[in-house]
């Protein structure tokens, strides 16, 4: 009940940031102006936009097959897709309620009911996506320091995000020994069994074949996809100040204070690429026409979804 509650309480919470992010975004921005900017898109971009977007959809896809072969999982590459684009569909119009990261646990473990394992691969294919991220934010950042000239808050963000991976590299081995240790002495055997089955992929062969796909989606998934909306708006950007700033978006985006990160992207674009001269409401509407042709695209799960629904009923 207790958690239940507190799960209740970080929902509310987050509904009434994303509510407070949005009001400030109706009220500051100039919405003639992205209007305008919609109308004008070009098609051209926007259809090379989703091309990309779906394309780093199967590289995910493609990653998590990979991962839940380790743990002896055998489906089709069309089923690991499906799921993938279904959690996608969850995580637009359910947000708060059905994570699409739990729904591609559960649909995975289901069949044999391991929804550790399951859980596991759902983990750590975050964390190796995290780790790609971090790494790119690093390269990309001191690259746009020595290059170009960038904002002092953003010299401070690529540094502490460097001293951060700095440290967790330090501290990895102990830090394993020791978080095992304490959840063994203190928490359930349920989650002895699920960190075992997270540190079962502390493999070199495994770690460099799934940092390379999430390389290759921070790439295609992320930047190009990016940098193609802002095309599609007539914005040219200097690639290296682009790369540096939406791998660290992308960071910023993924904190859980708001409902599917609402308001917290489109201010971050706002703020963040403001600092690049680009116009606010030029940022609010590539995000926007990104979420838009995201949205469209998962509601191709949605006769997957039906389905799997009925079959459970049945």
């Amino acid at each position: 009940m207790k958690k239940r509650n507190r799960k209740k309480n970080f929902l509310l919470l987050k509904s009434v940031v994303a509510l407070l992010l949005v009001t400030l975004l109706v009220w500051l921005i100039d919405w003639t102006a992205v209007w305008s900017q919609v109308v004008d898109v070009n098609v051209y971009y926007l259809t090379l936009y989703t091309i990309l977007y779906i394309t780093g959809l199967v590289i995910s896809a493609v990653k998590w097959q990979i991962l839940a072969s380790v743990h002896g999982f055998v489906y089709p590459f069309q089923k690991y897709f499906g799921w993938y684009l279904t959690g996608t569909f969850l995580n637009n119009f359910l947000p708060g309620f059905v994570g699409g990261d739990t729904y591609r646990s559960y649909r995975l473990g289901a069949g044999d009911k391991r929804y550790s394992q399951s859980s596991a691969t759902v983990t750590f294919d975050r964390i190796s996506g995290l780790i790609a991220i971090l790494v790119l934010v690093i390269v990309c950042g001191f690259l746009a320091v020595a290059l170009s000239t960038v904002e002092p808050w953003l010299i401070l963000a690529y540094t502490f995000v460097a001293t951060t991976i700095l440290l967790a590299l330090f501290f990895w081995r102990i830090s394993l020994v020791s978080l095992r240790a304490i959840v063994k002495r203190f928490l359930p055997q349920t989650f002895v069994v699920f960190l075992d089955d997270v540190v079962h992929y502390a493999n070199r062969n495994i770690v460099v074949r799934t940092l390379s796909w999430s390389f290759l989606f921070a790439v295609v998934g992320l930047a190009v996809t990016n940098y193609t909306l802002f095309l599609s708006v007539g914005i040219t950007l200097n690639i290296i100040d682009f790369l540096s700033i939406i791998f660290l978006l992308s960071i910023i985006s993924s904190i859980p204070i708001s409902i599917n990160n609402i308001g917290v992207k489109e201010w971050g674009y706002v703020v963040m690429f403001g600092a690049l001269g680009v116009a606010q409401p030029a940022a609010v509407t590539v995000v926007l026409i990104g979420r838009f042709i995201q949205m469209l695209v998962s509601l191709f799960a949605v006769p997957l979804y039906l389905r799997e629904k009925n079959d459970e009923i049945v």
